[in-house]
């Protein structure tokens, strides 16, 4: 679902359709994201913490570099950069996103897409809820964006996954990295 919707935004976003020479899948798990994003990156690499995504992943052949890595360690360590973020139901385990944000900033091509998504949160800054994952409000992810050099292109409500059948109220998010 989030990976579909993350790529409809990027479609409505992209000058022209151009293809994005290098991107990146932030917590790839099994490779959803990759599959919908495959299309128009140049060059893809998928990070995931868990060897057996990874494992999955590898047999779709999605990606062109695939690693078992701590999302924020490897951006922070690589040398590749990326006109290309996508974190399709992945910030949902950040609570503070500024190490994340500021991590993409350091690998990212002037005028960067990032494309994410989080669960909406009612309150202020975020919250961790019961599924032991965060929340995020709105605004705060607006404000935290634009703190750290990012410019916010797009803010949408979505249904980003089910949970025990029941619809989880998220927000998608575009970013563009003009600061570097």
């Amino acid at each position: 679902m989030t990976p579909r919707l993350c790529r409809a935004l990027t479609d409505r976003l992209r000058p022209s359709q151009d293809i994005f020479s290098s991107g990146i899948d932030l917590g790839c798990g099994t490779g959803l994201a990759g599959e919908q994003f495959r299309d128009i990156t140049g060059f893809l690499c998928g990070i995931d913490v868990s060897r057996e995504m990874v494992a999955k992943a590898r047999e779709k052949n999605i990606y062109d570099e695939i690693e078992i890595a701590e999302i924020c360690a490897f951006l922070e360590t690589t040398v590749r950069r990326f006109d290309l973020f996508i974190a399709a139901d992945v910030v949902v385990y950040f609570g503070d996103l500024s190490r994340l944000l500021r991590a993409i900033a350091q690998v990212a091509n002037s005028q960067a897409l990032v494309v994410f998504s989080t669960e909406k949160y009612d309150g202020s800054g975020y919250g961790l809820c019961d599924t032991g994952r965060y929340a995020h409000a709105p605004a705060h992810v607006v404000d935290q964006s634009r703190e750290l050099g990012f410019s916010v292109l797009a803010q949408q409500d979505a249904v980003i996954r089910e949970q025990n059948g029941e619809p989880v109220a998220g927000q998608l998010f575009a970013l563009s990295c003009t600061d570097n």
